[in-house]
């Protein structure tokens, strides 16, 4: 499936650029005129004591931190009324659960060419995303192409998973963390930064395609990256990262 999707994004990232240049430089016009569209939503818990949130973001940049007295406080904008985020929450057994997608759902392959101009910082939709820090969260994260900016360092994780597909990928877990959790990461193309805590025990296991992979400071095993505490340490975060096209670093901080 990612050998698939490696193969797909480079041909239509070419294509795409292709159209772009001709689009401003032959005929005078680019590719993203339309004027953008200002939402907020905020998402109250009724019950819950835990919750899961899953984000899923075709086209466009994403950025997620913690803060919320809500579940969720989001700030969205978007250039077609067919990408208004669609916000669903729902509560079973002191369980919530918070779904948000675009109205129109696209997929990879459906991509129209125009949703590859790296030369408009607004192409497609931004999300900027506060989640709630103290309510134990499974998290999902699902962006196609573009930037996607994960500062997770105050959440109270029990597991993540991050799927992206083209595009840069930022990702900070440098919290301090009472339970262990496990975090699921597969990227396509693009370059991945990793930022884990020195404060617990921490296991990267890399499946790598092309590209550079930088873990300096980890004790590298086969295809697996701990840090000194992981064997002794009550919490251990367990990375499993599938990387396409692109360079990966992984580090440490506080």
């Amino acid at each position: 499936m990612l050998k698939k999707i490696i193969a797909a994004a480079i041909i239509i990232l070419i294509i795409g650029v292709g159209v772009n240049l001709i689009s401003e430089h032959v005929f005078g016009f680019g590719i993203n005129s339309k004027q953008s569209t200002e939402n907020q939503e905020t998402v109250e818990m009724e019950k819950a004591d835990t919750a899961e949130v899953n984000l899923k973001l075709a086209v466009g940049q994403v950025t997620i931190n913690g803060g919320a007295t809500a579940l969720m406080e989001g700030e969205f904008q978007y250039d077609d009324k067919s990408l208004t985020p669609q916000v669903e929450y729902r509560e079973k057994n002191g369980h919530g659960t918070l779904n948000v997608t675009e109205k129109k759902q696209r997929k990879l392959f459906q991509l129209n060419f125009f949703d590859f101009s790296f030369f408009r910082k607004n192409t497609g939709s931004t999300w900027d995303i506060a989640l709630n820090d103290t309510i134990p969260l499974k998290l999902s994260v699902d962006a196609g192409v573009g930037e996607t900016n994960l500062q997770l360092a105050d959440l109270h994780l029990t597991a993540l998973d991050i799927q992206t597909g083209v595009g840069e990928t930022t990702i900070d877990l440098t919290g301090e963390y009472a339970d262990s959790f496990d975090v699921y990461i597969e990227t396509g193309v693009g370059e991945t930064e990793i930022v884990l805590p020195e404060n617990a025990g921490v296991m990267v296991e890399v499946e790598k395609g092309i590209g550079s992979l930088n873990a300096n400071g980890f004790i590298k095993d086969n295809n697996r990256y701990k840090n000194d505490v992981y064997d002794t340490a009550e919490v251990q975060i367990n990375v499993f990262l599938e990387s396409g096209i692109g360079d990966v670093t992984i580090r440490q901080g506080k």
